[in-house]
């Protein structure tokens, strides 16, 4: 996963605020680690790199990111000022491989080609070394620092229960749906910086 997913909301933020957009091991212009890095090890890294910028962050993330983000909050929760987990994979009842693969498909049918540009470059190039970790992460586990979770309403790859029980299941959470596909990021970026400055 690059920051190339975040781009044009990380543009759309920069204009008030500082701005962080990491490209993780392996992706982007980063060179792979020796071997695949668990989600731990990867949110233990996303620590360092907020523990070396201003302190507690507000997480923005998207799709599989937001596994990611939520292990950075679990594991480190003094990092974190409040998490905005957009599109969160991956729902319960779609943890095969295969069903996996074919709602990814038919979402992917929806959204634009810059996006599908870095889905092929950066998802692509490294399923095999990372989907064995990303499936079948547990992302309903119990958090503490506020979160909200925004879905698209035309979101074929995150069903709207799911979505709204990932918010359930924080002290402070709330839910929100936008008029978007899957990858909010690149749809409504206008629509997603103001409710992350909200």
């Amino acid at each position: 996963m690059s920051g190339r997913y975040l781009a044009p909301t990380a543009r759309a933020l920069a204009a008030d605020r500082r701005v962080v957009a990491p490209d993780l091991p392996g992706s982007g212009h980063t060179p792979r680690a020796a071997r695949p890095l668990t989600i731990a090890e990867l949110a233990d890294l996303l620590a360092e790199l907020v523990a070396a910028s201003a302190g507690p962050a507000v997480v923005v993330a998207n799709s599989f990111g937001c596994q990611l983000a939520v292990e950075l909050a679990l594991r480190h929760p003094a990092a974190v000022r409040r998490l905005v987990l957009t599109g969160p994979v991956l729902a319960p009842p779609v943890r095969g491989l295969p069903e996996v693969a074919r709602r990814f498909v038919a979402a992917m049918r929806h959204e634009p080609w810059s996006y599908l540009g870095v889905v092929v470059l950066d998802n692509l190039r490294g399923w095999t070394r990372k989907g064995r970790v990303l499936r079948v992460y547990p992302i309903e586990e119990e958090l503490t620092v506020p979160a909200l979770v925004v879905r698209g309403e035309q979101d074929r790859l995150v069903p709207e229960p799911f979505a709204r029980r990932l918010a359930d299941l924080v002290p402070d959470g709330r839910h929100v749906e936008v008029a978007t596909p899957h990858a909010l990021t690149y749809h409504g970026p206008r629509t997603l910086a103001h409710l992350v400055r909200r």
